[in-house]
């Protein structure tokens, strides 16, 4: 028996986890790019969060 060859997988959803500090308000995300590279972002002032990096 002859199988077919494997089809190409569509690219991964856009994934995120997102969390919020508990001092300053700043709100941190991880998201996995359909690409499956990691980006880091935030948002707000203080509590780690400096020019929306982490």
């Amino acid at each position: 028996m002859v199988r077919p060859p494997p089809t190409a997988r569509s690219a991964s959803p856009l994934r995120t986890i997102t969390a919020q500090s508990r001092r300053n308000s700043a709100t941190f995300s991880i998201q996995r790019l359909p690409t499956g590279a990691i980006q880091r972002i935030c948002a707000g002032a203080g509590g780690g969060c400096v020019g929306g990096v982490w």
